[in-house]
Formats: structure tokens, sequence, C-alpha cells
């Protein structure tokens, strides 16, 4: 069951922000949180829809960089995937590639009926939320125009121990109120993420302050918080790299498929990966395309470079 209410809290900060109430079979509750984008009058025929699918630990703010100009050519549709940003968290833990894409479809379903648009749409998805993406694709084929993945990893021929679900569980619930603690200092949170999380490496070290721009907020206040859900993004993430997905690449489609690569110093994708997709890009499967001197998030790094190359892939 599906219902859209005002939001009036979320809509102070973000005027375009709607919210989709999704209610499951025990009668709970979930809210997704969505945005439009849009230079549509009703003198213009509607361009294409294009969905952007945020990463882990981040938001549809993501991308605010990039929605000017992307409006350009398409309508474009961002959301808060499930336990992010303003989009409720799921009320038993469930953060599955397969519950991720339901979300979405339920959301594409409640665009179209509310904006009178129908057919496919395109999907961009940013590092795990491209994991959402292909998912999605996987399995709703045929609502797919066009399939953009950004700098995404694909864990091909990773070894080592893969933990438990319980064990990522009891991770996750251990880590769980990090969310609602207040910070002495931006340091103090800082040191608390590296020893949950490591080190910031590849895209994350370039930036000296990157727990703070992209993980702490109010930094430099006497309340420094976390501006992610650390129980989310541990559960969201074993289930999106233990997914077995590069084989949907292979699928005889007549969808367009496009990777897109950051510059090798700082992207996710292996050389081992690369190799991989330059083989099948060889055999007409995909499209590849390395973005120089991009860092993992291109959209962020480089974002003019990465609308031309939507919009010349989509737009085509």
């Amino acid at each position: 069951m599906l219902a859209e209410c005002s939001c009036d809290a979320h809509r102070e900060q973000v005027t375009n922000q709607h919210c989709l109430t999704v209610s499951s079979q025990d009668g709970a509750n979930r809210k997704i949180c969505y945005y439009l984008h849009s230079k549509t009058t009703p003198t213009v025929d509607k361009p294409d829809v294009l969905v952007l699918i945020h990463g882990l630990k981040s938001s549809a703010r993501s991308f605010d960089g990039v929605i000017a100009p992307l409006t350009e050519s398409f309508d474009i549709l961002t959301f808060d995937q499930r336990g992010h940003g303003y989009s409720d968290e799921d009320p038993d833990g469930i953060y599955t590639l397969s519950a991720m894409a339901g979300d979405l479809n339920l959301l594409i379903d409640h665009f179209q009926i509310t904006h009178g648009s129908s057919g496919p749409v395109h999907l961009l998805g940013s590092s795990f939320g491209a994991r959402t993406a292909l998912a999605y694709f996987e399995i709703y084929p045929d609502r797919v125009k066009s399939l953009v993945l950004e700098d995404m990893a694909l864990g091909r021929g990773s070894s080592g121990r893969v933990e438990s679900v319980d064990a990522v569980f009891r991770k996750a619930k251990a880590v769980k109120s990090l969310y609602r603690e207040t910070f002495a200092s931006a340091d103090e949170a800082r040191d608390t993420l590296q020893k949950i999380y490591g080190s910031p490496t590849g895209d994350n070290s370039e930036d000296s302050v990157y727990w703070s721009s992209k993980m702490i907020s109010n930094e430099g206040s006497d309340s420094v918080k976390l501006s992610f859900r650390p129980h989310v993004a541990t559960l969201y993430a074993y289930f999106a790299q233990t997914a077995e997905l590069d084989e949907c690449l292979l699928k005889d489609s007549k969808t367009p498929v496009l990777v897109m690569r950051a510059d090798k110093q700082h992207s996710a994708i292996s050389e081992k990966e690369w190799k991989w997709l330059q083989e099948i890009a060889d055999k007409g499967f995909v499209k590849n395309v390395v973005v120089e001197g991009a860092t993992h998030n291109v959209h962020k790094s480089c974002p003019e470079a990465f609308v031309r190359e939507v919009v010349s892939f989509c737009g085509r």
C-alpha cells in the first residue's frame, strides 16, 4: 500500500522533497523520501526520466552539483535509499539489494502514476548505488532504458573469509548507538569512525577532512554528530558486497550499459576487474569510459565530464 505525505518537517529544508509511505503486510509504515527536478512546462514534451541512486553513507544530496545541467536533458528523480538521508530505516534491518531494488520499483510506479509518465527509465547508480541499480536491472530489465554504473567495484576474484549474517547483524547492533551519539569534537568522531571502518583509502585519502566532509555534521559546534547511520551502512555494505551481480552484465540485452571509471589511482574498480570489463566491452555487452583525473565520486570531482558522458550515453 502506498501513500504520499506532505512531510512538512522535511520540506522546511528541501522544498522539492516528497515522501512516499510504504505499508508492509504487518501494518508497519516506512517512508521513502524522494526529490523531483524538472524544467518541463506544459507546452513542452516531457523528456526522458533519469533516476540517480546514491552510494553508501550518503544521500540524494550527493548529486546536488549535477542536477541543474542534467535537467537540461532529463527529468531527474533522486531518492534517499532506505535507512539513508531522510528515508526511514527498515524495522527488520533488511538491506538486501533485492529489497533496495523493490523500494525503487515502488517509487518508479508511484512517480509514473502521479506524473503521467510511462515506459522505461534511465538508471544511474554511484558506487554502492550502482549495485542497487544493477540489482534492479537484473530483476526488472524491461523497465530500464539505459544503465550507468559509476565506479562500481565488482568484487570479482575477491578472497578471504566472509562473515556470517549473524555476525554482521551483531556488528550493526553494536554500532547503532553511535548515530545518536554526540562527540566532544570532530577529531573524536573521526577516531571512532576509523576504528570501525579503517583509514580512508583511494578517493577518500585525497581529502584530509574526509570524515568531516562526508560523515560528520556540525563540525566546529558543541554537538558533533555522525551524518549517516553506521548500522545501516554495515548491513547494506555486507549484502551489496556478497551479492553475485556481474554475470547479469553478460545477458543478451538490448539495454545499453555504461561503466564509468574514475582515474585508476582513485577508482574502486580493480585492474583485474577493469580487464574483464574491457573484455566484455569488446563483445558488445557494455561500454567503458575512464574519466581522467576523477576520484571515486566522479559526479563530485569532475561534474562537467560526468554530465557530458551521461547526456551523451543516455540521450543518444
